[in-house]
């Protein structure tokens, strides 16, 4: 997948909608991206859903997603939900985790 200057532009607006709450925001500006290939935005697509952050919540697309970020093995994307849950447990707010790892 060829990335563009303009898909990068796309994303950060996406990174600044989550870390500002804004989570359907995120989402919609994410999505086209995901669905042409951009990993991060396929990640943070997974993350969103997982969570039910923006979109109606949604583990199995999140996982569906996860897995075409290739960014955890195929095999394996509990692992990363996971961690999700290990710092929601911990009390990390959502834009917190974007802050950090996304």
């Amino acid at each position: 997948m060829y990335v563009t200057s303009s898909d990068e532009i796309i994303f950060a607006s996406g990174l600044r909608a989550a870390r500002e709450g804004r989570y359907q925001d995120a989402f919609d500006m994410w999505k086209p991206l995901a669905e042409i290939g951009h990993q991060q935005a396929q990640r943070n697509v997974a993350y969103l859903m997982y969570l039910g952050l923006g979109v109606a919540r949604d583990p199995a697309q999140a996982a569906d997603w996860l897995a075409r970020a290739e960014t955890v093995p195929k095999d394996d994307p509990v692992a990363v939900f996971r961690t999700i849950d290990r710092l929601a447990a911990a009390g990390a707010r959502p834009s917190a985790v974007f802050a950090r790892a996304f």
